[in-house]
């Protein structure tokens, strides 16, 4: 996935500090959401094609909401 556009939210910048999830390996290109387009796909993925318009969201379910 080629990125377009991101965001970079307060989620990231403690995950930078080490308060969120604890110290991270280096390096690290934190991310909560985004959108991009498809470049390549493996041969096994069906619903996605090159070019296809993309976007992710960081959800993270926890207790009750898992």
């Amino acid at each position: 996935m080629r990125m377009t556009a991101l965001s970079l939210n307060f989620r990231d910048t403690l995950i930078v500090h080490g308060m969120y999830g604890g110290k991270q390996p280096l390096p690290l290109t934190p991310l909560s959401d985004g959108a991009g387009v498809v470049e390549a796909v493996g041969e096994n993925v069906r619903d996605l094609k090159v070019g296809d318009r993309v976007s992710g969201v960081f959800i993270r379910l926890a207790g009750r909401s898992a």
